[in-house]
């Protein structure tokens, strides 16, 4: 099976959880920023302990509360490994969990209260909170919770400075010709974190962000409705300056969310804060795929009852993707390190193979992650859950017959999404570490599933290898960011905007392409939706004050990927509404910059093609031809 690499930044990634080569339905990665800490290596033992049994505890707790046994309560030891297991991020001896109540949200709450949880609040249908990992055997004791698990965090698509990609995408020239910069607009932004490392006042000083002190004038504070409180790269704060160069007249506010459902809620908390745009940079692993989920919902909601664009990062996943129907080979007896492990049933990835391999080099990360055509639990009204139970492996060996490690939570009733998440230190002694990837239905659980989607969410592409067969090279814009309600934005490298082969779409740019199945309740459409993204590329590499690596050797950080895209295109948006005298609708900003884009050739890339492509949509946002076409809305009454 012939591997794919090609170069993406060089550099690491939030990993949001942590969890390196983890078992679990849940989790939360990163694109382009500063290394967060990550979670607790595991030993394998500790891996084969998760594995024991179907229960309502969620492998991932189990696999770290073992771990901590096993270190004699020390989770701050080393592990000694430079590859292997790691579990959910734990913060002050503490982990962040969430449940699904098995009918009374009241008693479950009371009920995690009561075993030491803190923080206890409902989301939607979940409950969340924080709990000791030193406690985490007493959840043991739980009646009322249909699951709990880790709760998954946030990540973004990042891979006295003023941004480049003003310039190329024509902003700058709007913003002189015109007059405009975007006062009487508000720029709402979510994304990781905004102010956790304390240093948005030396932006303010600098004058790359606004507030008291700006040496611009630009005194207008930047509104934070919410922030995290634990260690983040900022990369919310990074999109800031971005807008802020764009557009240095429009106000500026900001939600960090803490959950899918936190996030749904936070777009309407932007919304009745008066924002006019949002700009998004967030993926979640447990956001549907199949289903409309509760971003996307917001989106339509804010849209058509707030007049509130939506600006997404598409992500940055390229094709990265296998999807197709589950075709069972007869079950057979698995191990593990040599033991019995069970039963499975695999999938036949074609001739009888049951796994394919992924192989990462020093310094690189991947998490691969699985979501199949059934409904979530955690979002839909009638909490109707998954009917099959999938689990995702990562074999030693290409027939698919020792378990290396494998994510393989209780899905039936709960949420159709496993993954395994694996890494290579960079000083690492091996210079390779190659997994081989399986699905597997366990024997006599759930009923036969249908379609299911492999993505892989690596750290940088280049230090991956990938399957170049055209089966593992599918769509990767998904879930809210290939929202029907939001404009997606892809990327293009800003020096290569202006060049005689013309703009072309960032390799890792995620590809549009996937049909969703399900409603916001889990039921069936009568036909497949595609939503038709991303709808245009904007500039990336651009520089910011902190966020990214210097790539260019100007003495300033590059931001890679599309969540430098987003706000470039929110920016542009904020001078469209202000050209307009705020006359242009927020269903109109969406069709005013596809129409006006520069269309993009790539001769090189199949998925390129004249008009709208999967690979850059309608093409790279002319901001210019969109700002004039807004400013001829001024007099319309």
């Amino acid at each position: 099976m012939r591997m794919l690499k090609f170069q993406y930044n060089r550099q690491w990634h939030v990993w949001g959880m942590g969890v390196l080569c983890a078992l679990g339905v849940l989790g939360a990665g990163g694109a382009a920023a500063q290394q967060q800490a990550p979670g607790v290596m595991v030993q394998p033992e500790s891996v084969g302990a998760a594995m024991e049994g179907q229960s309502f505890i969620d492998p991932q707790l189990k696999m770290l509360w073992t771990e901590y046994l096993r270190r004699g309560g020390n989770l701050s030891a080393s592990a000694d490994d430079a590859k292997g297991f790691v579990g959910p991020r734990v913060v002050d001896g503490m982990v962040r969990i969430e449940a699904l109540s098995v009918g009374d949200d009241t008693a479950l709450a009371a009920d995690l209260k009561h075993l030491g949880v803190i923080d206890v609040r409902q989301q939607g249908n979940l409950v969340l909170g924080r709990m000791a990992v030193a406690s985490l055997g007493a959840l043991r004791s739980l009646r009322t919770a249909r699951f709990v698990r880790p709760a998954p965090e946030p990540f973004g698509n990042a891979g006295s400075v003023t941004s480049q990609g003003d310039a190329v995408q024509g902003s700058e020239r709007a913003r002189r010709i015109f007059g405009l910069d975007g006062s009487g607009v508000v720029v709402g932004v979510t994304s990781t974190g905004y102010d956790t490392q304390g240093d948005a006042a030396s932006d303010v000083a600098r004058g790359d962000l606004p507030g008291p002190g700006n040496p611009n004038g630009r005194l207008q504070p930047v509104r934070v409705l919410k922030d995290r409180s634990s260690p983040d790269s900022d990369e919310g704060r990074a999109m800031a300056q971005i807008i802020h160069d764009v557009a240095p007249g429009a106000a500026l506010a900001v939600y960090i969310p803490e959950s899918v459902q936190d996030h749904a809620d936070g777009l309407r908390a932007l919304a009745k804060a008066g924002a006019n745009i949002i700009s998004d940079d967030v993926l979640w692993t447990n956001d549907p795929w199949f289903q409309e989920g509760p971003i996307s919902v917001a989106h339509r909601e804010i849209l058509a009852q707030q007049n509130v664009v939506s600006i997404n990062a598409a992500a940055n996943l390229g094709d990265w993707s296998a999807e197709g129907s589950f075709r069972p080979l007869p079950a057979r007896d698995l191990t593990r390190g040599g033991s019995a492990a069970g039963r499975w049933q695999l999938h036949d990835w074609g001739g009888g193979q049951t796994t394919f391999p992924v192989t990462v080099h020093r310094g690189g990360r991947v998490r691969i992650v699985m979501q199949w055509d059934e409904p979530f639990a955690s979002f839909t009204k009638s909490r109707t859950g998954a009917a099959s139970d999938l689990d995702l492996f990562a074999f030693t060996d290409a027939q698919g017959s020792d378990i290396r490690f494998i994510s393989a939570a209780r899905n039936v009733g709960g949420d159709p999404v496993e993954f395994v998440f694996a890494l290579l230190r960079p000083d690492a002694a091996d210079e390779t570490f190659t997994i081989h990837i399986g699905v597997g239905m366990p024997e006599g659980v759930g009923r036969l599933p249908g379609r299911f989607k492999l993505i892989a969410q690596p750290n940088d592409m280049d230090l991956v290898d990938w399957p170049r067969d055209a089966a593992f090279h599918s769509g990767t814009a998904v879930g809210h960011n290939a929202s029907e309600g939001a404009i997606v934005a892809c990327a293009v490298r800003y020096w290569r905007v202006n060049t005689p082969r013309g703009p072309v779409a960032e390799p890792f740019s995620s590809t549009g392409g996937f049909a969703r199945t399900r409603d916001a309740d889990g039921n069936l459409l009568p036909e497949p939706l595609d939503t038709r993204k991303p709808d245009l590329c904007g500039p990336d590499g651009v520089d910011t004050s902190f966020f990214g690596v210097d790539i260019d050797d100007n003495g300033w950080p590059n931001f890679l990927g599309t969540s430098a895209a987003s706000p470039h295109l929110a920016g542009v948006a904020a001078l469209m509404l202000q050209a307009s005298g705020m006359k242009m609708r927020a269903d109109e900003v969406g069709p005013a910059l596809r129409e006006t884009a520069r269309d993009m050739m790539d001769f090189d890339d199949p998925l390129s093609g004249p008009g709208y492509d999967v690979r850059s949509g309608y093409g790279f946002v002319n901001a210019e031809l969109a700002v004039s076409r807004a400013m001829a809305l001024r007099y319309r009454r």
